[in-house]
């Protein structure tokens, strides 16, 4: 998630969603229009649909609380002497 934040600031991720959202629209509105016959329109739909996925991940991902780490995690974890 550092990534994100160092390239998109939080403040700005509801503008950059939005932008996603309707360049996402328009590019499906015109792949139907050359009725998917322009390859090159068609993968950049797909393409900007899973950086559309991408973004709304991290998105909800930052808004989730840190997880608590499971009390029984510890004990497997550890480093067996035998």
């Amino acid at each position: 998630m550092l990534l994100l934040g160092a390239v998109i600031p939080e403040r700005r991720w509801g503008m950059t969603l939005a932008a996603a959202v309707l360049a996402q629209v328009a590019l499906g509105v015109l792949t139907l229009r050359q009725q998917l016959g322009v390859p090159l329109i068609t993968v950049a739909h797909q393409l900007l649909a899973a950086l559309l996925v991408a973004l709304v991940a991290a998105v909800l991902s930052r808004m989730l609380p840190p997880a608590a780490p499971h009390p029984a995690a510890s004990g497997l974890l550890s480093v067996s002497h035998g």
